[in-house]
Parts: C-alpha cells; sequence; structure tokens
C-alpha cells in the first residue's frame, strides 16, 4: 500500500527523534486509534518539523479514507510542488520526502477513484525514490516504497490499459520489499506484511 511507503520514508528520515514513540504511533493508526496516534507522533518527533507535519496529514488522510477532501487535498499538493525543486538536487532525504508526498497523494487520488491521476503521481514517486537511492543507497525506507509502488502498478495494470504494467513489476516489487525486509529497520515489520499479502493474492 502507497499508504506505509509514507509512514516509513518519514520515520526513517528523522535524524532525531524516538523511534519507539514513532513506532508505537504507526501501529495506533493501523488500530485506528486516531487521537492517540496523534499524541505519539507530537512527542516523537518534536524536533522534526517537516515529518511531523508530514505524518499529521497522512494520519488526516487515514480517518478519511475514499473521501474527497479540500482540505488534504491542497495541503498535499502544496508539499509536493515545494518538493518538487527536490528532484533537481542530490539531497538524498529531500528527495525522499518528495517522493514521500508524492505517493502520498497516490493514495489519495486512488480512494477517490481517481486513477490516471494517481498513477502519475505514483510514478513520480517512484522516480525521486530512486533518486534518493542514488545518492545514499542505504535508504532502505526508500526500497520499500519502490516496493509498493511496483506492486501497485501490477495489479493496476491487471485492469486497466495505460498502466504499463508487466510480469517483471511483481519480481520487482518482491525482490525491494526483500530487501527492505531485510536490511530496514522500520520497513521490517510492514515489509514482512507486503510480502504476505503478495503471495495471497498469487503474486509470487
Amino acid at each position: 500500500m502507497v499508504l506505509s511507503i509514507v509512514v516509513l520514508c518519514a520515520a526513517l528520515c528523522a535524524n532525531a527523534m524516538d523511534r519507539d514513540l514513532v513506532r508505537a504511533g504507526i501501529g495506533k493508526v493501523f488500530d485506528r486509534e486516531f487521537e492517540e496516534a496523534r499524541v505519539y507522533i507530537e512527542k516523537g518527533l518534536e524536533d522534526r518539523n517537516e515529518i511531523r507535519g508530514f505524518m499529521k496529514t497522512w494520519i488526516l488522510l487515514m480517518e478519511n479514507l475514499d473521501k474527497k477532501n479540500p482540505v488534504f487535498e491542497k495541503q498535499c499538493s502544496n508539499s509536493c510542488g515545494a518538493y518538487e525543486k527536490a528532484s533537481q538536487g542530490s539531497n538524498a532525504d529531500s528527495l525522499l520526502l518528495g517522493g514521500m508526498w508524492q505517493g502520498l497523494m497516490a493514495l489519495y487520488l486512488t480512494g477517490i477513484n481517481e486513477t490516471l491521476a494517481a498513477y502519475r503521481y505514483g510514478a513520480r514517486a517512484c522516480e525521486m525514490l530512486k533518486k534518493s537511492l542514488m545518492v545514499d543507497p542505504e535508504k532502505y525506507d526508500a526500497y520499500y516504497g519502490l516496493g509498493i509502488y511496483y506492486k501497485m502498478r501490477f495489479e493496476l495494470g491487471q485492469t486497466l490499459w495505460f498502466v504499463p504494467s508487466s510480469k517483471n513489476d511483481r519480481e520487482r516489487a518482491k525482490t525491494y520489499l526483500e530487501r527492505a525486509w531485510a536490511k530496514g529497520e522500520f520497513t521490517r515489520e510492514l515489509s514482512a506484511h507486503q510480502l504476505i499479502d503478495i503471495s495471497a493474492v498469487g503474486m509470487q
């Protein structure tokens, strides 16, 4: 899922944070305990304004999946534009953040059935995540994000003619997710979940 891309990237991108609190906050989101999740995120990312703002926007989306949300759309669109400049630079964290925001917008658009636009944002996220890895191959959260992208592309390509999917996409997804699972920190648990999901839908 694209949402996971976003969460993991946010966590690993932060240099000064309480990882246990961030991990707890992520868990609360998946338990749909959103107010508690916000408390954990606020405390865990107290000194990381950009990451904290991103995470709070992600929680807002998770509370209202599959619903048109002009406030979220504006916040996310503005951040995508702000980080677009990062695509011309060589700062791995900025590229990673840019890819995260693009991925978050893709998730939102998928939920409201604007699939073509969602695919375009997802492709842009993929591009920025790859650039991040070119700068720093140890950005394992980016490997996770790429795995999610190719998994989505394979699934969308089964029903949408304009998505250039192939059997190679499922293998790419599996390879990236396995790399994140083997070497990632926050990515380990969610990578394992996605690998199980791949198996469940017959993608292996």
